[in-house]
Parts: C-alpha cells; structure tokens; sequence
C-alpha cells in the first residue's frame, strides 16, 4: 500500500509494483459532496465528515435549545459495542448500481471495502413520486441520511415559522450520489429544510446508528490512521499538528496490483506517493 500527495520531480523515474502489489496514498484536492439541507445550500460540504458543518443558524437562535452538539452518548443514550447494521436484499446489479452512487459523494469516501459493502447492505430503498416529501422542515425526530440514485430534488427553505408553504426554494439535488440529511444525524437537532422530489425519484436511505458507526467513525479512524503515518515519514518531519492534518484529509489510498506500473518516466508529475505496503522498485 502507499499514500500519494502532489507529485514532485517524479516525473523521469519509472517504479512499478513488486511482489504481491500494494496500496499507495495520494492526496486530492477540493474533494467536496452536495451540501445538507442548512441555510448555505449551494456552499461546498467539509471534505471529512469529523470536523463537522456549523449547525443551522435558525436552530442556533431558538432559545433554550439554542445549545446544540454532535451526537452525544450518556447513561441514556449509550453506543453499544455490538453493533449490527440491518441488511435489506439487492440483487448484484442493484449492489453495482449503489457502489457507483457511493462512490461519486465525499461521505462515503472514507470507508474500506468491508465498511462500504456493509453500508450498502444497510441500505433501504425509497421510491418517490414527484410532489413527494422526503424531509420536513422542523422535524425533530430525524432517523435517516438519504442518497439519490435517480430524479431531482428541490429544497425549499421558511426562514421564519409564519411563512406560507414550504418556503423559498433554495438548492436543487440532481446527481448521482447526491447525499443530504446528515445535518440533523450529526447535530441532533430539527431538519432545517423541506425537500420534495421535482420527477420521480429513486433514493436510499440508511439509518442514523449505521451513519455513527459506519460512515462518521470510519471518516474520524482514517483521519487517526493518516496522520500517525504521516508523522512517521521523514519529509514531513517539519509540519506541525495542523499542517499534518490538512495533508492527511489529501491522502487517497490507491491499490496497484504486481507488476502494474505506479508512474513512468516522462509523464508529467502530477503527484507523489508514499508505500503503504508492498514493494516497489
């Protein structure tokens, strides 16, 4: 395996995998997903899922409540240890399809091949006629994240209770991959927006004790794991704690199997890598 980051003077070496292969890292940049359903929809999600986005404004300035956090576990609401996400039956072609939605959104991107099959498992289908409501503005009882694999969402936004309707509409979901309602999963507090399928829509949904454990603990173990590694290379010897972590959010794990060529001299260099594991020569 080996972690890559901006190619430097790498450009007349030609290295290739030996042995049994490996992975190598590499960083990429302005990896961003379609924004939850908050006030700024058309601004560019964090690209890792543990430094999380500012909470709702309009939540901020209720009151009492105006207090919020990410998800907490007390004597009340404890994380168990034994942990099994649900598992809903797809067929191969069904399971292909939701590997490339996964693989086109930022919040998935973190996990490993079992996290990502397990999470696909998990998966519930969810399909939607246009006019349909797929999240209210105000909800407080949020359970589930959805993916669109197929239509166009609009969400609309009250920005004050007496408002008629559903609002303003304010962002537009078209793509593949498309994730929204995770702000409400990891604050814990009210949806911040209405969202109604504009055409028929196919989506996915999974729920928020498989979002903690799958998907926000695999971002924050990834993280962990990066930034350790990154310490031990010499050539970043000189970055402090911050720096470190801003490399580390850049690392992609690419897998190269023995005898696949890693760079060749005389391409332009694009970015560098750093073996993870395997060999290389």
């Amino acid at each position: 395996k080996a972690r890559s980051h901006p190619r430097i003077g790498m450009g007349n070496t030609c290295c290739a995998a030996d042995g049994e292969g490996g992975t190598a890292l590499f960083p990429t940049i302005g990896a961003v997903g379609p924004v939850e359903d908050s006030d700024d929809s058309d601004d560019d999600d964090d690209d890792y899922v543990d430094d999380m986005p500012a909470p709702p404004t309009n939540y901020l300035n209720k009151g009492p409540r105006g207090s919020v956090s990410a998800e907490a576990y007390g004597d009340y609401n404890k994380k168990s240890t034994s942990f099994t996400p649900p598992v809903y039956a797809k067929n191969k072609d069904t399971e292909q399809r939701l590997k490339v939605a996964i693989s086109k959104s930022f919040l998935f991107s973190s996990l490993d091949d079992q996290g990502r099959d397990l999470v696909i498992g998990a998966f519930r289908q969810h399909i939607k006629q246009r006019g349909d409501v797929v999240i209210r503005q105000g909800d407080d009882n949020a359970r589930e994240l959805f993916m669109l694999e197929k239509g166009t969402l609009h969400v609309y936004k009250k920005m004050n209770s007496n408002e008629p309707g559903d609002g303003k509409q304010v962002f537009e979901y078209n793509s593949v991959g498309d994730v929204f309602g995770e702000l409400a999963l990891l604050y814990n507090c009210p949806r911040s927006a209405t969202i109604k399928a504009s055409t028929d829509c196919v989506l996915w949904s999974i729920d928020r004790e498989t979002f903690n454990f799958l998907v926000k603990d695999a971002a924050s173990r990834k993280r962990n794991l990066y930034e350790g590694f990154l310490q031990s290379v010499e050539i970043f010897g000189s970055l402090n704690t911050f720096e470190i972590g801003q490399v580390a959010d850049a690392l992609q794990a690419k897998t190269f199997q023995r005898g696949q060529k890693i760079i060749k001299q005389g391409d332009v260099g694009n970015e560098f890598y750093i073996l993870e594991d395997g060999k290389a020569s």
